[in-house]
């Protein structure tokens, strides 16, 4: 393979990366972070947004599961435990947003919620 060619191929390589990658920042999503601060293990996880649920499975008492979220309208967080409970984390973001939301959390309710969401890459 001749230079010319090599740098041909390096480019469009590198141009498709910094396409694929744009997309993803302009893709949005949100990171929801779940720590434990209870004594007992949290069952069974499901994390609930608008159009959209993601299994997280089980949290152990003082450890921390993080998940990205992607809402398809208005939306906030609501944890799903194996009991059949739920807890409402106050929030607020919609398709495009980004960013973190970390919740600590037990089995029957929240104790603090960290919200730093922002509308879109900037």
């Amino acid at each position: 393979m001749d230079n010319n060619l090599k740098k041909a191929v390096i480019l469009l390589a590198g141009a498709a990366l910094l396409v694929s990658g744009a997309a993803l920042v302009m893709r949005g999503g949100v990171s929801v972070i779940i720590r434990n601060a209870g004594s007992g293990p949290l069952r069974s996880v499901v994390v609930h947004v608008t159009g959209n649920a993601y299994p997280v499975g089980d949290i152990g008492p003082g450890e921390q599961k993080t998940i990205r979220v992607f809402a398809t309208g208005e939306s906030h967080v609501e944890l799903e435990f194996g009991n059949g409970g739920r807890l409402f984390i106050g929030c607020y973001f919609e398709e495009g947003y980004q960013g973190k939301i970390t919740a600590e959390v037990t089995a029957d309710r929240v104790l603090r919620v960290k919200d730093e969401i922002r509308i879109g890459p900037f």
